[in-house]
């Protein structure tokens, strides 16, 4: 048994090999045949029956294709599960296990441009980050470890300089989250405020 991914489009390979009870390499009562079974399905999304490979005793094999006409997604995984009698006892066994992976640019070249996102779920992204409330999730910050989230409480959140530190509050306004050491000059220009529009 084996398990790897595939891509979608190509034929999926595998073999077979039929004993007796005692564990003697024999041929089957009957052709074996298989089934395909999509994760936590219980109906077969594929069935047929294996080709006995010539000059060999007990050893079958078969293919596949995987396409999304027959029922495989890509990201699903797949059990392929062998079925046949040999001396009139009915045997299964697991052949493979597999994911659907993207198709293919070229053969053994993975497609580099697959997943793409739609133009109203990238929007929608767009405004959930926007309007993430900031003092929810994991708060990962410290003096050492430097977030996005502290950086964004010095434009929201209050502030403060006391003796000569700034003091960067939480979104409760009274927790701490970040201070910092301020660089002072007395002959600098004094701000008192910014215009957007590039005026004075």
């Amino acid at each position: 048994m084996s398990s790897l991914i595939v891509p979608i489009g190509q034929i999926v390979y595998f073999d077979a090999i039929t004993n007796t009870s005692t564990g003697n390499v024999t041929d089957a009562d009957l052709t074996p045949t298989w089934d395909v079974f999509e994760q936590e399905n219980d109906t077969a999304i594929l069935s047929g029956n294996f080709t006995k490979r010539v000059g060999h005793t007990g050893n079958y094999r078969a293919k596949f294709e995987l396409t999304d006409t027959t029922g495989f997604i890509v990201g699903n995984f797949y059990s392929v599960i062998g079925n046949a009698t040999v001396d009139g006892t009915v045997g299964k066994c697991v052949c493979l296990i597999f994911r659907c992976g993207p198709v293919e640019e070229e053969v053994a070249v993975p497609n580099s441009n697959v997943y793409t996102i739609d133009t109203v779920a990238a929007q929608q992204i767009a405004d959930d980050l926007l309007d993430r409330d900031m003092s929810v999730g994991a708060d990962s910050g410290t003096a050492a470890i430097r977030t996005v989230r502290q950086a964004l409480r010095f434009l929201r959140n209050q502030w403060y300089i006391d003796g000569g530190v700034l003091y960067v509050m939480k979104e409760d306004d009274n927790v701490e989250s970040w201070h910092a050491t301020p660089a002072t000059d007395a002959n600098a220009e004094p701000i008192t405020g910014i215009n957007p529009q590039g005026g004075s």
